[in-house]
């Protein structure tokens, strides 16, 4: 018996590469055992609440949010001080995509936000050279004002089909 604790002793003072990793393996085991079954349960349930908040329940329609979101990515573009301001997003793609276009109600909406978003993507490419550093952006008052009469655009369309009163104050207090 002696002998055994003996050998013990002398493994932990001085262990081997394999016995470190056996003992750290050992531990992440009895860890894992313990806390496992309670951060998979608390794991499970929050990818659960998440999707149903993510499901089509809960989102409000499509005509409903796209006119913001392109609003405010469009004064982003405005008051752009830098590359990352200027190409905020890339108006081809995500809400401005053909296939999601197709869920709006109505084909007055989908070719007004099918054209806003051309016309702010082709703004994006034509003048990206204004905005070419990270640093700074040197965007015209000629650009922004077809930025803005994109805008003005939209707002015509949306209020003519009483979908939205605009307005001019800007609600959300960013100078």
């Amino acid at each position: 018996m002696t002998n055994l604790v003996d050998a013990i002793e002398i493994r932990f003072r001085n262990p081997s590469l394999r016995l470190a990793i056996g003992i750290m393996i050992g531990f992440l085991v009895i860890a894992g055992a313990i806390l496992g079954p309670t951060v998979i349960k608390s794991g499970v349930e929050n990818y659960q609440q998440i999707k149903r908040v993510q499901s089509r329940d809960y989102a409000g329609p499509i005509e409903t949010w796209i006119r913001p979101w392109i609003i405010q990515n469009a004064n982003t573009m405005i008051d752009a001080r830098g590359a990352l301001d200027w190409r905020v997003v890339d108006f081809k793609f995500g809400p401005c995509a053909k296939n999601n276009l197709r869920q709006l109600p109505t084909r007055d909406l989908r070719d007004v936000i099918d054209q806003s978003c051309q016309d702010l993507s082709k703004i994006q490419n034509a003048h990206g050279g204004e905005c070419f550093t990270v640093s700074e952006c040197n965007i015209t008052e000629a650009t922004k004002d077809d930025i803005r009469l994109v805008i003005a655009n939209l707002d015509e369309v949306f209020s003519g089909l009483g979908l939205v009163i605009p307005y001019e104050v800007n609600e959300q207090g960013i100078p």
